[in-house]
């Protein structure tokens, strides 16, 4: 989907950890969470939310703030110096896994394209996964330069 960011990362310019971190900003595995409840009431852009009200978060949409990444949100770019992002939740719902998550993102990447240095996507444009909580795709067919890969 992005080769010069790939072609970066197999020859060093940027960290596999550069390249999962950007991914956990740019397409977000949890895109809304239901529900919080507000505990006081709060004003919101201009609304006003009254305390007990039940809130859908949408965690995906704070990799996407301009004001946070810059005028170029919609890009993947894995040399960004501040990405960001609410991929594993925040303070008391920080997910407890997301260090162990980094470090196997990082090291699968690391090796898939080691194992498969012509790994590349059949598709340019694969089908996002249709899901109000879970981010992704449907399914991620890829060729390697021997043919499909097999897993």
């Amino acid at each position: 989907m992005h080769p010069e960011q790939l072609a970066m990362a197999k020859a060093g310019t940027v960290t596999w950890g550069a390249v999962v971190e950007e991914t956990l900003r740019w397409l977000s595995p949890v895109v809304n969470l239901p529900f919080r409840y507000t505990s006081e009431p709060v004003e919101l852009a201009g609304t006003a939310i009254a305390a007990g009200e039940a809130l859908l978060m949408c965690h995906a949409a704070a990799g996407r703030d301009p004001e946070q990444h810059g005028p170029d949100v919609h890009l993947f770019d894995a040399t960004r110096t501040q990405r960001p992002h609410l991929a594993f939740g925040q303070g008391p719902h920080f997910c407890l896994g997301a260090s162990l998550a980094r470090l196997e993102g990082t090291l699968a990447l690391e090796r898939l394209f080691t194992r498969f240095p012509g790994l590349t996507l059949r598709e340019a444009n694969p089908q996002p996964l249709s899901s109000l909580i879970s981010g992704g795709f449907t399914t991620l067919h890829a060729t390697t330069a021997n043919g499909p890969a097999t897993a």
